[in-house]
């Protein structure tokens, strides 16, 4: 595997992790586990870290939507 090959698998998986946590963080604020500040704090890190993952793939020619 290149590293090209590497640095791509490494960005989808972490893509992945961040979608898959904004979708916990989601279901725990809705069960109460979590308070407004915390997960707006979460939310906001997670948000501008995926935006960060999708420039990247996009800069690698990945589109957005690919898995």
């Amino acid at each position: 595997m290149t590293t090209a090959e590497t640095d791509l698998e490494s960005l989808r998986e972490e893509r992945a992790f961040l979608l898959r946590s904004l979708a916990d963080l989601d279901v725990e604020y809705e069960a109460g586990d979590i308070d407004d500040d915390d997960y707006r704090t979460l939310t906001d890190d997670y948000t501008a870290r995926t935006a960060a993952v999708l420039r990247a793939l996009e800069s690698l020619g990945q589109p957005r939507a690919s898995e």
